[in-house]
């Protein structure tokens, strides 16, 4: 398997970029903060992925790493404790994210594919705006251009545009309102 982790900035498409390839049949998202070792352990054995997709990896225990550095090195899942023991051999690959490396064992950084994505320009930032805006938000043209345009020059976070847009939809009378009321 090939596991691969995400690097960049809060807003860089990150967990966009995970959440598309949840579509795959056979992949399981898991939250890195939110895991417990038992708790991965379970999702691995009883779900069987062959795409673990872990969001915010910097933020996940120990233990949870272990466990992950395991099923990455040797394809298995290991526990012992007291006289419960567990061994499950598994084909999966790792699909992980998070906004720094800092904390993660080296051990672990040496399985995985590391790509780095850099913040948006302000350009760039504005395309994605737009595009979300019509594609997930369902917004008209003119109404995602008047958001997009600009939130892209003062804000650096997608997710701005996408509040703007359910303020509008949740009866702000106007664009401008809907911006003036998330204080752009």
């Amino acid at each position: 398997p090939i596991h691969v982790l995400l690097v960049g900035p809060p807003a860089s498409a990150k967990s966009l970029f995970l959440s598309e390839v949840l579509r795959l049949r056979g992949s399981y998202p898991v939250l890195g903060g939110t895991l417990s070792k038992f708790g991965l352990l379970q999702v691995l054995v009883a779900e069987r992925p062959t795409r673990l997709l872990v969001d915010e990896i910097e933020k996940a225990s120990g233990g949870d790493l272990a466990i992950l550095l395991r099923l990455m090195e040797h394809g298995e899942v290991i526990y012992t404790k007291g006289n419960v023991s567990l061994r499950e051999a598994l084909h999966c690959s790792v699909f992980a994210a998070a906004n720094s490396l800092r904390g993660l064992p080296a051990e672990l950084l040496s399985r995985f594919a590391i790509r780095r994505i850099d913040a948006y320009g302000q350009r760039e930032l504005e395309d994605v705006m737009f595009h979300v805006l019509i594609h997930r938000e369902g917004l008209g043209v003119d109404e995602a251009h008047a958001i997009a345009g600009p939130l892209s020059r003062t804000s650096h976070d997608p997710r701005d545009a996408v509040r703007a847009a359910r303020l509008l939809k949740a009866g702000a009378t106007s664009v401008a309102e809907a911006l003036l009321l998330l204080g752009f």
